[in-house]
């Protein structure tokens, strides 16, 4: 009787088996007995051991070649470990390049912030003296104090340049100074002179009025000033001087909240 067992492969170590019956016996001895052909069904326990003490006995060499080929349990879980280990140690190194990126942009981000705040104290330093001769004679103020700063209730607040007279004219002028105008510096404006009597009660009893000076200033942000009724200066020839026009009506805060011209 004739078996028919159809055999198709199912790793490198079962390939080499065949390659080396091949080689070494010729298919057409086996072909006697078993009439072996590739295809998909596997071979039973008994015909596999046999096939195998037969490569082992022929062809040890061979076979050690292939089975070296194929990755043992042991090698396998070692290389998982391994790559764990690797993984481990890839997602450390980005945390770690995580901090330090966070680390630079702040320190970055502080450097940015203090090259502004030099910026600010510059333009501060060069407006106050032309500020100085604006303020006393144009709008006739006695005493002219810059960088004035005061805390009430735990609440700051700091003036740039803070401008007042006594007597007749009792009035003061609040001046912020800016390297660029934009909407906050005039919201900010509106702020401090709106809060001034908390934190200045001793001047509760004068009227007081803004000017906002800036280095660059847009043609909209200076048309919103204007309207909000704050005098604008700025800078030309390393000087601060007035740019507010003629039928400029400034804002009046404290006492009566009027308006009217302040020449």
């Amino acid at each position: 009787m004739v078996v028919h067992i159809k055999y198709r492969p199912t790793n490198f170590l079962e390939e080499a088996k065949f390659r080396c019956i091949r080689k070494n016996f010729g298919l057409s001895n086996l072909l006697a007995r078993f009439r072996l052909e590739l295809g998909s069904f596997v071979m039973s326990r008994e015909i596999n051991k046999l096939l195998d003490l037969i490569l082992l006995w022929m062809n040890f060499g061979v076979a050690e070649r292939y089975r070296s080929a194929i990755m043992t349990d042991k090698e396998l879980k070692a290389l998982v470990a391994s790559l764990a280990l690797s993984q481990k140690e890839t997602d450390r190194q980005m945390k770690k390049t995580s901090r330090e990126i966070k680390k630079i942009s702040k320190e970055l981000g502080s450097q940015i912030g203090g090259l502004g705040r030099k910026f600010g104290g510059f333009t501060e330093g060069m407006a106050f003296p032309s500020m100085k001769k604006i303020l006393r004679e144009r709008f006739h103020m006695e005493t002219i104090t810059p960088r004035v700063e005061t805390s009430r209730n735990g609440h700051d607040m700091e003036l740039d340049v803070l401008g007042y007279s006594n007597g007749e004219e009792n009035r003061l002028v609040i001046v912020e100074v800016k390297s660029r105008l934009t909407q906050e510096s005039i919201e900010q404006m509106e702020r401090t002179i709106t809060r001034f009597d908390d934190f200045f009660p001793e001047h509760a009893d004068k009227q007081r009025f803004g000017i906002i000076a800036a280095v660059d200033i847009s043609p909209e942000m200076e048309k919103q000033t204007l309207q909000r009724g704050f005098y604008l200066a700025r800078i030309q020839d390393e000087l601060f001087t007035l740019n507010s026009p003629k039928s400029f009506r400034p804002r009046y805060f404290g006492v009566t909240q009027q308006r009217h011209d302040s020449q």
